[in-house]
């Protein structure tokens, strides 16, 4: 009767499988996939496992969860020197796209790349430390005239790489046609982190070089943020691939504020026009570019009075927040 068909409705609902099609549902979401209201110009990458937000500063270091697949394959690559990535591919002006991968997707990129990439090797290492201090006003302008989509924006920072003394002073513009321009300059070491004369004279002499104007705003450093980091360039010269992990971010008073989820990568293709073999077998496998910039990452895990309603997805997608421990 009408009782036993009513169980049997239950009955089939609790049963293992997949849940049935309704009348008038078009599919059923499958993991891994967006919902209609989620961005769709990026796909889902499958996370790596979660941990406690308040280990972050732990994990980062140490969970990853296929340990040494990833140094394998790299190291299965040719190795070159740093004098060869810059005069092969220094690309210092340049179109950038990023990815989100957990670690499988990125040994199987590695592989991919085994033929048309090199990797750099420094004294026989082949990933290395990277310290960048960002630099911003009191309220943030920097970061808001990237989340409105302004067409001049910049950001500044000084960058210590952690292997070495190396030091530098560096402001990143957009430029023509949404392309990165990227300028440096060498500074000493115990000026990493400091918004003193001299980066207010390199950032203002950027901005009149490229801009054809200076700025009176008055910079303080930001955040930091860490990581580890990966470069291949290709035997061509036309493209550079930069892969980041354990990626760290660090408050102005030196709290682990969160960071890349443990096992995730990001990965960063640099090329002349934007698209290159890395960014082709990406695709080939389904998986999207994200926006994002490192900077307006971390200020949206130190700053979450900001509006980050453009960086939601993406932060669900590969990073993890916490409330802040003290950085190592």
């Amino acid at each position: 009767g009408a009782g036993q068909r009513h169980r049997g409705r239950r009955r089939a609902a609790d049963a293992p499988g997949p849940p049935a099609l309704r009348p008038g549902r078009r599919g059923v979401r499958r993991p891994g996939r967006l919902r209609p209201h989620d961005d769709a110009a990026q796909r889902a990458v499958p996370a790596g496992p979660r941990v406690p937000t308040d280990r972050v500063a732990a994990v980062t270091v140490l969970a990853h969860p296929w340990p040494g697949a990833l140094e394998r394959a790299r190291d299965a690559m040719e190795a070159l020197t740093l004098e060869d990535v810059n005069a092969r591919a220094g690309l210092l002006e340049r179109q950038d796209v990023k990815y989100l991968l957990n670690e499988q997707q990125a040994v199987q990129l590695l592989h991919r790349l085994t033929d048309s990439h090199q990797v750099l090797q420094i004294d026989g290492r082949r990933a290395f430390g990277y310290d960048s201090t960002y630099f911003d006003t009191e309220t943030r302008q920097l970061y808001r005239d990237h989340a409105q989509g302004r067409r001049l924006r910049w950001k500044a920072r000084t960058r210590r790489y952690s292997d070495g003394p190396l030091c530098f002073r560096e402001i990143k513009l957009k430029g023509a046609r949404g392309s990165t321009v990227k300028l440096r300059e060498q500074c000493p070491a115990h000026e990493h982190g400091w918004a003193g004369p001299e980066l207010a004279r390199f950032v203002d002499a950027a901005l009149q070089e490229h801009y054809g104007h200076g700025t009176d705003l008055r910079l303080v450093s930001s955040l930091s943020v860490r990581y580890e980091r990966t470069t291949l360039a290709s035997v061509d010269g036309v493209e550079r691939v930069t892969m980041d992990r354990d990626l760290i971010v660090v408050d102005d008073d030196g709290r682990a504020r969160g960071g890349l989820q443990p096992g995730m990568a990001l990965l960063e293709v640099k090329t002349p026009w934007g698209c290159g073999a890395a960014s082709r077998a990406l695709a080939g496998d389904g998986l999207r570019p994200v926006s994002l910039s490192k900077y307006g990452v971390g200020v949206a895990l130190t700053r979450p009075d900001l509006n980050r309603s453009g960086l939601r997805q993406v932060i669900r997608q590969g990073f993890q927040e916490q409330a802040g421990s003290r950085a190592a």
